[in-house]
């Protein structure tokens, strides 16, 4: 323990000896320069302000500029890793799309036997030959929804891009379907949604539909259904005992997880008999005043207001604003700020755009490398090999 003390002292008393050593040498060439002196000239005074200031600052960049020079290119490496992540966001449309046809039974395809192989190629998406390669119009149709307003999960407020979850072919119909009766019941809410039986259907996947006219796939009928169930492919890789003993648990279930519903999704639910009572949310705080005005005393209801509305900090929303702000504040070029009726919107609305707009910048690159390695027969890897990263993981 004594020893690594003094090593760290020693180590810290050579660090600033060379810091010093530094300021010293900056100070002496300031000073004795000629070059120096002929640039002072055209200036008022003697300079010995200037010259403190740019002794310490040049110190300080010195110092410290290995470290925001680092900063800056692991921000460019995370807008280019984003990027490589959306340009399979497109195969893995296509291949939902033929998800939706086998389901149907309108297609067999090489090697599929149940859902849960497509389920693999999905979340190994980059070696998938199921579907055709990417071509220049599909990326310029990604490229529309990027910088459109539909595109929502960029940056800080990036949604979940890995491959197993693009392919949740019941989650998605069931989604949809809620969406189309309005029956939130089948949503399941927020339990749903996390335990995977919901999945919100992907904005780039409605965007592709309406641009291309394939709505109509997720509205196949079921034919062949699920099958049986087994973890996703990265878990089984990682975990293979686990993997086998569940695969051995679920293959009896399969006929429970078949899908309820195989009918075409445009046929609406008859309406029910009698309106649907309103949902009550225990975190709606709008809900909660309404009864405080009703049933609790004056005092109470300004005591409520008070601890409620006294701290916007606590405000999702706001928060969310206070991340686009730290963002923001570092960009070197001006960023435009749309209008609108809440600045914290606005806020996160403008570090979106310029996000996505650098991401967009950046895709077209990335589509070449593509070419590229297709043209060579070369594999393509899950994530761009970076420094410090291995090629393949």
């Amino acid at each position: 323990m004594g020893t690594h003390s003094a090593n760290e002292h020693e180590q810290r008393a050579a660090e600033e000896l060379r810091k010093a050593q530094f300021v010293e040498e900056t100070e002496t060439w300031l000073r004795t320069d000629p070059a120096i002196k002929e640039w002072l000239q055209p200036f008022y005074g003697d300079g010995s302000l200037f010259h403190s200031n740019y002794v310490r600052e040049r110190s300080q960049w010195a110092d410290l500029g290995t470290f925001w020079l680092g900063v800056e290119r692991a921000e460019q490496l995370n807008l280019l890793d984003e990027a490589y992540a959306r340009l399979w966001q497109i195969q893995q449309k296509k291949l939902f799309n033929l998800h939706c046809e086998w389901r149907a039974g309108r297609v067999e395809l090489p090697g599929i036997a149940v859902e849960a192989d497509l389920d693999d190629w999905g979340d190994d998406i980059q070696q998938c030959r199921l579907v055709p390669p990417v071509e220049a119009d599909e990326l310029d149709l990604y490229l529309a929804y990027l910088t459109s307003d539909d595109c929502t999960d960029s940056g800080i407020f990036r949604g979940d891009f890995s491959g197993h979850n693009w392919q949740k072919y019941d989650g998605f119909r069931r989604w949809l379907r809620a969406e189309e009766t309005g029956e939130e019941d089948e949503m399941g809410g927020f339990f749903g949604i996390m335990s995977g039986l919901v999945c919100p259907y992907p904005a780039w996947y409605a965007y592709y539909d309406q641009h291309r006219g394939t709505n109509f796939y997720v509205s196949l009928p079921d034919v062949r259904g699920p099958g049986p169930r087994r973890a996703p492919k990265y878990l089984r890789d990682k975990y293979p005992e686990m993997a086998a003993a569940q695969a051995a648990a679920e293959a009896g279930d399969a006929a429970a997880q078949q899908d309820p519903a195989p009918a075409a999704l445009s046929v609406p639910a008859p309406p029910p008999a009698t309106p649907p009572l309103p949902r009550l949310d225990a975190r709606d705080l709008a809900l909660t005043e309404t009864l405080f005005k009703r049933f609790e005393s004056q005092e109470l209801l300004h005591f409520m207001r008070a601890c409620e509305y006294r701290a916007p900090e606590t405000d999702r929303l706001t928060e969310l604003a206070s991340e686009a702000y730290e963002e923001l504040k570092h960009l070197r070029h001006p960023t435009p700020i749309r209008a609108s009726h809440d600045w914290r919107e606005a806020l996160c609305r403008a570090y979106m755009d310029q996000r996505k707009q650098q991401v967009a910048a950046l895709l077209p690159q990335v589509f070449a490398d593509y070419c590229a390695r297709e043209a060579a027969g070369q594999p393509h890897p899950r994530r761009l090999p970076h420094p410090h990263r291995p090629v393949a993981d």
